[in-house]
């Protein structure tokens, strides 16, 4: 497995550090070059000799080592101490290794070179030093255990981490399916329910039967979270006082609920919101449906009709309205206390109360809606729109530019500029464009002077 590496002040050990931990029967030696590293040990649990190189001709970069100690024949190691390690030259320019721990010293026979030399005695160095001062400890590690290579004062050691070996096993699984997993702090056991006294809700959640701390078997598959919630087969309770009842019935909200006479499939999401009869949907604050089909959208809203959409829109309760069972079929709009139908849903057309007599309407009018969101004609402030026609006559071109008066036209006010009809070829040809306005009069260039003389089209707004 590939080594990890973490912070060295790091104390815990994260799921994807244990991911990525290499396993090792023997730790090797800390070093500046492992710091940060985690390692499973694997080995048997007990003492292991730890082994740095403090002092060398190296210094400041001593070298890293590792020691067979079955090879250190003759030498005895106590619980710490040291070792000088080096090399000679015999008069045959062979390299022989001596070990010394200050009571006993060993030599190793004449090699090529001074890495065979150590490596006769069980010493392999990083970088090979002409002499070097060993020291070592007995280190106590245990089987299954994690630990982490760290530094101080320019010490190196393997530290064990807080994490330990997972438990040795599981329950007996016999007949437990469906279960779940829990424990007391000491041993696992299996248990019916996921979630005790959790931070959904200050009573225990109950899947599979009704909120309140008691559970039914004949409603399943119920799903409650919060104080007081309840719900039945497939519904779906989260909030204070929230009543998922009927089949599949989802109550989201404090107060909220669904399907009171025990009749499905109602959605209700906000404060004191209600979705009473299949298959309504009230989504806001006092919003409520009790009929069927409804879709209620909004605050203060009642809707007792049938197979509507309803959105209102109100910022208290002096400002409700309820909507009558005579209701049926109807797009609805409403604000403040008032509603209007919109669109009659049997044939989708809209009522005779929202369009505007065209009979009587003026030149110059445009359509409007009055507060009762009824179409109405109405003259503007400025008095309309009006047209006029202008003629860009061959000879005034001067520098691809011409000005025409155009009576109606002022500086700042909207203005819409076409060709006419049977000028539409030639003015497009010659790249012709309207760039300038002032008072009565437009400015007109274009990229190739016509040939004949241009009619263009003026809207005034």
């Amino acid at each position: 497995m590939a080594e990890t590496k973490i912070n060295a002040s790091q104390t815990t050990i994260t799921a994807s550090d244990i991911g990525a931990a290499r396993a090792a029967t023997v730790l090797p030696t800390a070093s500046a070059d492992n710091v940060g590293d985690i390692v499973q040990f694997i080995g048997s649990s007990g003492s292991q000799i730890k082994f740095d190189v403090v002092d060398s001709d190296l210094t400041p970069d001593n070298p890293t080592v590792s020691v067979d100690v079955s090879k250190l024949s003759g030498l005895t190691l106590g619980d710490s101490g040291s070792l000088m390690v080096s090399y000679e030259v015999s008069e045959n320019n062979e390299y022989i290794a001596v070990v010394d721990n200050g009571e006993d010293t060993i030599q190793s026979d004449g090699f090529g070179t001074p890495e065979e030399a150590y490596a006769s005695v069980g010493i392999v160095f990083s970088a090979t030093p002409a002499f070097a001062e060993v020291s070592y400890s007995a280190e106590t590690y245990t089987n299954g255990y994690f630990y982490k290579c760290t530094e101080s004062s320019g010490l190196y050691s393997w530290v064990q981490t807080d994490v330990q070996p997972a438990p040795s096993g599981l329950p007996d699984q016999t007949g437990q399916s469906g279960k779940f997993l829990t424990t007391d702090g000491s041993s696992a056991s299996w248990s019916d329910k996921p979630l005790v006294n959790n931070a959904i809700g200050t009573q225990e959640i109950s899947v599979g039967g009704v909120h309140n701390g008691y559970y039914k078997n004949d409603y399943e598959k119920a799903t409650a979270a919060g104080t007081s919630s309840e719900a039945f087969y497939e519904g779906v309770a989260v909030g204070y006082n929230s009543k998922a009842r009927g089949r599949a019935g989802i109550a989201i909200g404090t107060n909220s609920y669904t399907g009171s006479n025990w009749i499905g499939y109602g959605v209700a999401i906000g404060y004191n919101s209600v979705a009473d009869v299949n298959p309504s949907v009230a989504i806001g604050y006092n919003s409520k449906s009790y009929s069927s089909a409804n879709t209620v959208i909004g605050n203060n809203i009642t809707c007792n009709g049938m197979r509507s959409i309803v959105l209102y829109v109100s910022t208290d309760t002096s400002n409700s309205v309820i909507i009558p069972n005579t209701v049926r079929d109807k797009f609805i709009v409403g604000f403040q206390g008032n509603y209007y139908e919109m669109l009659d849903g049997t044939d989708g057309t809209i009522p005779e109360a929202r369009l505007a007599d065209t009979t009587n309407a003026a030149a110059g009018q445009v359509l409007t809606l009055d507060s009762n969101l009824n179409a109405v004609w109405t003259t503007p402030s400025g008095g309309g729109a009006s047209s006029a026609t202008a003629t860009l006559a061959v000879n005034d071109w001067s520098s691809n530019t011409q000005i025409v008066n155009v009576t109606g036209v002022t500086a700042s006010n909207n203005v819409i500029v076409a060709a006419a009809p049977a000028s539409q070829a030639d003015y497009t040809s010659a790249g012709i464009l309207c760039t300038a306005q002032g008072a009565g009069t437009l400015t007109f260039t274009c990229t190739t002077t016509p040939s004949s003389a241009i009619t263009v089209n003026v809207l005034i707004i």
